[in-house]
């Protein structure tokens, strides 16, 4: 059988049965995202299917490669150590002048192969599927784009729904799409920035490790969020602490202490507290200082404009 033919077969196998895992060879196969990807890291397994996606790149110069590569924006993309061969990768020989990189799914969107001076690159709106945003517009949404029914689908659509289907407060402002991509139809979620405290609120209530995974990821890919809460008038989804006023229990400031030893803030409540309280012309007095959680369980949601002074 010819191996296109063969891949075909496969590929409509796999559709019947969403069980079955198909392999091309040793190390290539399709993922249960119906990704075609690689098992182990070998460079030219991954120059193989990229080579066979019309939509990715081609580069014989390894500094032009590089350099279209750096300029990709992808959201959650991780390099790999590379091998010649599977021998090389069972002796623990890497090839370190070779490149390749991972997105989510474990979809490749770029290898470089420097034996033979050959590399691929899938764009990253070939990756992502191009969201309708308009580019004047673009700064104040965050996409998120992942294969239709996969987990992380399935996972973003549940938050979206618990907006839907119950009084929670709902993405109005964020909108979703599933686009036909190059691997498959994709769901891309474009949340709203002024929406991001309710996201990150939900990823840290489910609780579960991809839950908490996908909020690391997107606070390391948005930085600024104090920046961001400021302009479009939201609280830091970050905060971990916050002062209250005694007289009324409205909210006058907040704090991201995340990681740092409890026992170390009560110790020095005026270097980490009482200071910018008195900066800010109140009476530390008439201040308390409460966690987060302390203040969710008086029934107070800390990240509720309408609770803040």
């Amino acid at each position: 059988m010819k191996k296109e033919g063969k891949e075909r077969l496969l590929e409509m196998m796999q559709k019947i049965d969403s069980s079955f895992k198909p392999k091309l060879n040793e190390n290539i196969y399709f993922n249960k995202y119906n990704i075609k990807t690689i098992d182990l890291p070998i460079i030219g397994d991954a120059i193989s299917i990229l080579s066979k996606n019309n939509n990715a790149i081609k580069f014989t110069n390894k500094n032009e490669f590089v350099k279209f590569l750096n300029q990709q924006q992808y959201f959650s993309a991780s390099y790999s150590h590379t091998f010649d061969s599977i021998e090389n990768y069972e002796k623990g020989i890497p090839n370190d002048n070779s490149i390749l990189l991972f997105e989510t799914g474990h979809e490749i969107v770029g290898a470089w192969d420097d034996l033979n001076s050959i590399g691929y690159v899938l764009p990253e709106d070939d990756n992502k599927s191009n969201h309708n945003i308009n580019e004047n517009n673009s700064d104040e949404f965050i996409p998120i784009s992942t294969p239709v029914g996969s987990e992380d689908d399935e996972l973003f659509t549940s938050i979206v729904n618990q907006g839907i289907d119950s009084h929670l407060e709902g993405f109005t402002k964020s909108n979703f799409e599933v686009k036909p991509g190059s691997l498959g139809n994709r769901r891309i979620f474009n949340f709203h920035k002024s929406e991001l405290p309710i996201l990150l609120r939900r990823l840290e209530e489910l609780g579960t490790e991809e839950a908490l995974q996908w909020k690391y990821d997107i606070e390391a890919n948005d930085t600024n969020l104090d920046e961001v809460a400021n302009n479009l008038n939201t609280i830091n989804p970050k905060y971990t602490h916050f002062a209250v006023l005694n007289s009324n229990g409205n909210i006058v400031n907040g704090w991201d202490y995340n990681g740092l030893d409890p026992d170390e803030l009560k110790q020095f409540k005026v270097d980490y507290f009482f200071t910018d309280i008195k900066d800010m012309g109140f009476d530390p007095k008439t201040i308390g200082i409460y966690t987060k959680r302390t203040l969710e369980k008086r029934g107070i949601n800390p990240f509720d404009k309408s609770n803040w002074n």
